[in-house]
């Protein structure tokens, strides 16, 4: 069986680092240059056929006078449904309290 720079199975992963590293030996400085150089380029040339890159969406920002004009507006619709003086979180912890002492009325007697 002819000795591999990556054993097939279950094989470790640092054992197939260390026998890659083993059956490439190091690399000489132009080879890297070279590698790295055609990389680039290489991805240069996919970029080129993949077509135009989409521009980044941009949300328009609000000014603070509409988000004030927003607001009262959202005021105006809840003092058209909310009597004035009712909290309706205080209205919602008395209905959750009223439930609980229906689904629990043994425990308050």
């Amino acid at each position: 069986m002819a000795h591999r720079a990556y054993p097939t199975g279950g094989a470790e992963p640092q054992r197939v680092a260390e026998d890659a590293a083993v059956a490439y030996g190091p690399a000489s400085t132009s080879a890297v240059a070279g590698r790295d150089r055609a990389s680039r380029l290489q991805w240069l040339k996919g970029v080129a056929q993949s077509g135009p890159t989409p521009l980044p969406v941009v949300r328009p920002t609000r000014t603070p006078q509409e988000l004030e004009a927003t607001l009262a507006g959202i005021r105006e619709l809840v003092a058209r449904r909310v009597p004035a003086g009712v909290s309706l979180a205080g209205e919602l912890v008395a209905e959750r309290r009223a439930e609980h002492r229906r689904e629990y009325s043994d425990l308050h007697g």
